[in-house]
């Protein structure tokens, strides 16, 4: 009788912990990271956010353009801004990152790029007047007046 109840108390015991191996182990979410945590939510929009990249600089982005202006925007962008043209500058800049920002290459190759770059922004800029509201220019031009 003894040996029957060591044996029933064993297997209880087992399976006892089978159980809660199951419902505590076998949960795929972690103890700090619950489904329903308006935090962990709120972070991975702002991830899900920076995935979806634009290709319009920040300062025209907070001049508050519509969706069929920011569209507009990004195709002028890709019209101007040929991938061959970015593929130039971000050479250039490359080279810029490995010097110090006070040496004589850096401020000679930042310039360069200044001067590559100048007729394409202001081609951009040209064909944006054409998209901004007279309010957007305003906020967007006169911010790049130094």
């Amino acid at each position: 009788m003894k040996k029957n109840f060591r044996i029933f108390t064993v297997l209880i015991a087992v399976m006892t912990l089978l159980f809660f191996v199951i419902q505590c182990g076998g949960s795929k979410e972690k103890a700090t990271e619950k489904q329903g945590d308006p935090q962990k939510q709120a972070a991975d929009q702002k991830v899900h956010q920076k995935k979806l990249k634009t290709t319009l600089s920040k300062r025209l982005l907070s001049v508050e353009l519509t969706a069929e202006q920011k569209a507009k925007c990004e195709t002028l962008y890709k019209e101007v801004f040929t991938p061959e043209i970015l593929a130039q500058r971000s050479a250039a800049v490359k080279e810029m990152k490995g010097l110090k920002k006070d040496s004589e290459e850096f401020i000679k190759l930042k310039k360069d790029i200044g001067e590559k770059m100048k007729p394409f922004n202001v081609k951009f800029n040209e064909k944006l007047k054409e998209i901004l509201t007279p309010e957007q220019q305003e906020k967007y031009f006169t911010k790049t007046e130094k």
